[in-house]
């Protein structure tokens, strides 16, 4: 039984995760491997959450906040200039 997960299927598993934290996750994967299916299921279970944590950590919520309310504020202005089709329907906003 080999010591490290084969080639193609840490390529595969790479592909997937952030270039910022491939390295670390990938050496993590690498000591914990005892077969190919244990890994590619616990590569399963890693990658969303490595995904989630970096966007977590690099996205500023009051920014994201603010572009939200200006994109929505937008499409209400726009509707409401042209015939207030949306803004006055009974199911409207």
């Amino acid at each position: 039984m080999p010591a490290w997960p084969p080639p193609r299927l840490e390529a595969i598993v790479g592909l997937f995760l952030p270039p910022v934290c491939r390295e670390e996750v990938l050496g993590d994967l690498r000591e914990t491997y005892s077969s190919a299916w244990q890994y590619a299921a616990q590569a399963i279970h890693v990658i969303p959450c490595v995904f989630f944590s970096r966007v977590r950590r690099t996205t500023d919520v009051q920014l994201l906040l603010t572009q939200t309310l200006l994109i929505y504020g937008a499409f209400l202005a726009g509707d409401w200039y042209s015939d207030r089709r949306l803004t006055l329907a009974e199911w409207g906003l």
